[in-house]
């Protein structure tokens, strides 16, 4: 991860640990959501997962799930933190960057169907990381695209919920409008952006200037002074949602 990546996923972060605790803020409902009793229970915002600088598709969705057996970084888990209480960034810029990767342990691999958090009960039917996985299959014509580095993963609000419901339509306008196009500046590799979701696409499409953006059908944008490719597609829990609905680029 470059200097830059860092200053960047660390703004995400740093906002999220000073404002989602406060009560005043519109974000603290996400603070709630994940029933922290302190600032060392906060599972802190997800700026991205996977190499964002390489890899060349990016999944935008909406909000990240909250899982609370999962090892993910916290200030309450001293895994994450140095002898001083303070985060070792070190660690956490490599989560974020290497989740992915099976020989870290924090995620698993059961089956083709299912790619969950270490330590999630698994549940019957896909997941959402394994239908971003199909989908990345298709566009990339194989069976074995490398999560984390043949595609990233994105989200409007970074800070993890257990429900959407609870968030503030202005919590999404904050967020989008602050931390959106600091992190598209640093995918300098990218040559497809997906959309997952109708909420997310009514926001990226009107930030790309596409007007009725139409699901599973490409748009051509420009960005980072070249063309790519831009889809908006069904989310993972919609029905009928499958990646064999979504043409090639």
């Amino acid at each position: 991860m470059t200097s830059n990546a860092k200053n960047i996923a660390w703004e995400i972060i740093n906002c999220g640990l000073q404002n989602a605790p406060n009560p005043n803020s519109v974000c603290n409902a996400l603070y709630k959501s994940q029933q922290c009793t302190s600032i060392a229970d906060f599972q802190i915002p997800e700026p991205w997962n996977g190499d964002i600088e390489n890899a060349p598709i990016l999944f935008v969705g909406l909000n990240p799930g909250f899982l609370d057996v999962e090892l993910y970084p916290k200030l309450g888990n001293q895994y994450w933190t140095l002898a001083n209480g303070k985060f070792d960034t070190a660690k956490v810029e490599d989560f974020f960057e290497h989740r992915f990767n099976s020989s870290y342990q924090y995620v698993q691999y059961p089956n083709r169907t299912k790619i969950v958090p270490a330590g999630y009960k698994l549940l019957r039917g896909r997941t959402f990381w394994a239908y971003v996985k199909s989908i990345a299959d298709k566009i990339l014509n194989t069976s074995n695209s490398n999560p984390g580095v043949d595609f990233a993963i994105t989200e409007i609000v970074h800070c993890k919920s257990q429900n959407i419901s609870c968030i503030h339509s202005t919590c999404y306008d904050i967020c989008f409008n602050k931390h959106f196009d600091n992190i598209l500046s640093i995918a300098q590799n990218l040559q497809y952006i997906v959309v997952l979701g109708r909420p997310t696409r009514d926001r990226i499409s009107k930030d790309f200037g596409i007007s009725s953006a139409s699901k599973n059908q490409w748009y051509d944008v420009n960005l980072n002074n070249k063309t790519i490719k831009i889809i908006f597609v069904d989310h993972n829990a919609a029905r009928g949602a499958s990646a064999k609905n979504i043409p090639q680029p």
